[in-house]
């Protein structure tokens, strides 16, 4: 009885119109996620250009004493601007 049940089971689970609509359905599930993840970047990055232009035009301001900090600070705004994709970062950030 045991294995009828699972034979059943696999034969109606693994029917192919349903495995192109699982399929299917995944593909629009990761291409909105991918829509998405851009569109943070995005907004992340337009930020990132606005604070490096801010400590620039601090930093050529020369406020004398200040100069060592804001030296560091403009190091510390030269990230990558290109950070790891979705794939490579850790599973967990990614859907």
């Amino acid at each position: 009885m045991k294995y009828r049940v699972l034979a059943g089971l696999k034969d109606r689970l693994m029917a192919p119109e349903l495995v192109a609509e699982f399929i299917a359905e995944f593909q629009r599930e990761a291409q909105k996620e991918r829509v998405e993840a851009l569109a943070a970047r995005g907004a992340v990055e337009r930020r990132l250009t606005k604070v490096r232009r801010d400590i620039d035009s601090i930093f050529s301001a020369g406020l004398g004493r200040s100069r060592p900090v804001l030296h560091a600070a403009h190091q510390l705004s030269n990230v990558p601007s290109n950070p790891p994709s979705c794939r490579q970062a850790s599973s967990d950030n990614c859907l």
